[in-house]
């Protein structure tokens, strides 16, 4: 499992990320726990959760493996709650 956080408060333009974590996760898993931490909080508007169950193992976005297809917002270092859950589907 890859997870970045990024920094999507740019339109039009790559976002770019501000940190990543990776956790190895065996088949038929379950719900999955990763952890990414940031040194100091991010300076962008808008930082949003990104993940990738890389099930052919090739590190590219494949047939077979699992995205984030919607957007999940980090929230504030106030509001930040001890975990985010975020979805994965299935890319076809």
């Amino acid at each position: 499992m890859h997870v970045q956080l990024r920094d999507t408060s740019l339109a039009d333009a790559p976002a770019q990320v501000l940190a990543e974590s990776e956790a190895i996760v065996g088949e038929g898993a379950g719900p999955v726990l990763a952890s990414v931490e940031l040194p100091d909080p991010p300076a962008a508007d808008r930082v949003t959760v990104w993940a990738h169950a890389d099930v052919a193992g090739n590190r590219k976005v494949s047939i077979g493996d699992y995205v984030t297809t919607q957007s999940h917002p980090v929230p504030s270092p106030e509001q930040q709650p001890a975990s985010l859950d975020v979805t994965v589907r299935p890319v076809r």
